[in-house]
């Protein structure tokens, strides 16, 4: 295996066991329909963010992303975001991958 593929790896189950532990105390505090806004938010950001900043820039891009969902008063918690983020980045680089 190359650096790249156990990063992702790292990220793919770091993102599982941040949405396993963190979604359902989030589900607690908001309806499905605040969620799914919270998520196309996510979404749109990340892929904002990858258009923004270089590939290296991965921690300046998370933080753009937290700043724009602040604006917007999302104020979900921080490990929910950064789970979104990373399953988001996943969901990305694949799409690009395949095309």
């Amino acid at each position: 295996m190359n650096v790249t593929e156990i990063a992702t790896l790292v990220l793919k189950i770091t993102a599982f066991i941040l949405v396993v532990i963190v979604v359902p105390l989030i589900k607690k505090k908001y309806d499905k329909n605040q969620l799914e806004d919270i998520n196309e938010k996510i979404m749109t950001y990340v892929r904002a963010a990858e258009q923004i900043f270089g590939s290296e820039q991965g921690a300046e891009k998370k933080q753009w992303v937290r700043g724009r969902l602040a604006g917007w008063g999302i104020d979900v918690d921080l490990d929910y975001i950064d789970a979104q983020v990373e399953a988001a980045v996943l969901l990305l680089h694949a799409a690009l991958k395949s095309e």
